[in-house]
């Protein structure tokens, strides 16, 4: 049966990924054997050797709107009657009602929930994370493009409308579909390379100013067809690129979660995709200071057309 998962799960799973220690294992979506042999699935298994002693802890997670009541602890009494685990635990984003809490305790089953922490409850020796995503928004605004035998005699529209051609003499498609096929391809990473050194004055003193770059292109053996019938070799297209910083805030939350502090966040990007992140902390220990991130957004392409 295939794995199941979800955000709520992941994070609880990251969280306590960061508070592994001792060589301890975190394993999302465990599979645990019962002795007739069937498989279940544990949301988050915690394995650690303690002294020759082989620990298992299972930590189930519920994302309800509600608090979860005894028919949740009820299932995890049966569910975990047959299996090889030295603690359950169960963590609700919600909490429990008093019912559940004091059935859970009565079968060592350790309660948990994510609790939002106010500014003033937030320990003074840690930092309420507020984080911003540097992107950028691109834009093609020219093309010029180099010859083996000098200048061509098609100017502005008409050469970006000729046909290009390869080495065989071959039309495979128009120059302008050349000019864009090299560009959507490799601009990401050229303006990735623009940005580095300067993505750190541009988080810190939140300048977003638009500036210009070229972007070089080899032709790729592309041709257009003078007038006089000669094949004219494309040797290089640079790509004249408008590009915009732009500084994204993302939406944050902080939770307090087995003494531990919590901030997760979301920022919802181009294409219907979505930046999920967490960071932990733990009280005096910095080197505690964990973010990891999912679903970064491809960027979509670009809506102008070069001219000439």
């Amino acid at each position: 049966m295939a794995s199941q998962t979800n955000p709520f799960q992941a994070l609880i799973a990251f969280i306590e990924r960061q508070l592994a220690e001792g060589g301890a294992t975190v394993t999302e979506s465990a599979q645990l054997k019962e002795p007739s042999g069937a498989q279940r699935e544990v949301d988050v298994l915690i394995e650690a050797d303690i002294n020759g002693h082989p620990i298992r802890v299972a930590i189930e997670c519920r994302d309800h709107q509600t608090k979860q009541d005894v028919t949740w602890i009820d299932a995890l009494i049966g569910k975990y009657q047959n299996l090889d685990v030295s603690q359950v635990v169960a963590v609700s984003s919600s909490g429990f009602t008093t019912n559940a809490i004091e059935k859970a305790a009565t079968h060592r089953i350790r309660t948990l929930s994510l609790e939002e922490a106010l500014e003033s409850d937030w320990p003074k020796d840690l930092i309420r994370p507020f984080i911003r995503i540097l992107a950028e928004r691109h834009a093609l605004t020219n093309a010029m493009l180099r010859f083996g035998n000098g200048r061509s005699s098609f100017q502005g529209d008409d050469l970006l409308n000729a046909p290009a051609y390869d080495g065989l003499g071959n039309q495979v498609a128009s120059v302008r579909d050349l000019v864009l096929e090299l560009y959507q391809h490799s601009v990401d990473a050229a303006i990735r390379e623009v940005l580095a050194p300067r993505a750190e004055a541009i988080m810190r003193e939140g300048h977003t100013d638009s500036f210009s770059i070229q972007i070089p292109f080899q032709g790729g053996g592309r041709f257009v067809r003078e007038p006089n019938g000669v094949l004219n070799e494309i040797l290089e297209v640079i790509c004249v690129v408008q590009v915009t910083p732009v500084l994204l805030p993302a939406e944050t939350k902080h939770f307090f979660y087995n003494r531990t502090q919590v901030t997760v966040g979301k920022l919802d990007l181009d294409a219907g995709k979505r930046l999920q992140f967490a960071v932990v902390q733990l009280p005096k220990t910095a080197e505690r200071f964990r973010l990891a991130y999912t679903n970064v957004a491809k960027r979509t392409p670009p809506s102008r057309e070069p001219k000439e």
